[in-house]
């Protein structure tokens, strides 16, 4: 997954912005990511409890 990593920041700037978060809203890429990789890790646990 450390390709992924890198691709997180970006995503995550597409995501926010086309949700209406403009640069005024000032987040860092950091906290995008943060945030990103939260959720995804809760699907992630939801898939692997489900299959178990």
């Amino acid at each position: 997954m450390p390709a992924c990593r890198h691709l997180f920041p970006i995503f995550a700037a597409a995501f926010f912005q086309a949700d209406g978060f403009g640069s005024h809203e000032r987040f860092s890429s950091e906290k995008i990511t943060a945030l990103v990789e939260k959720k995804i890790k809760k699907k992630i646990k939801k898939k692997i409890i489900n299959s178990s």
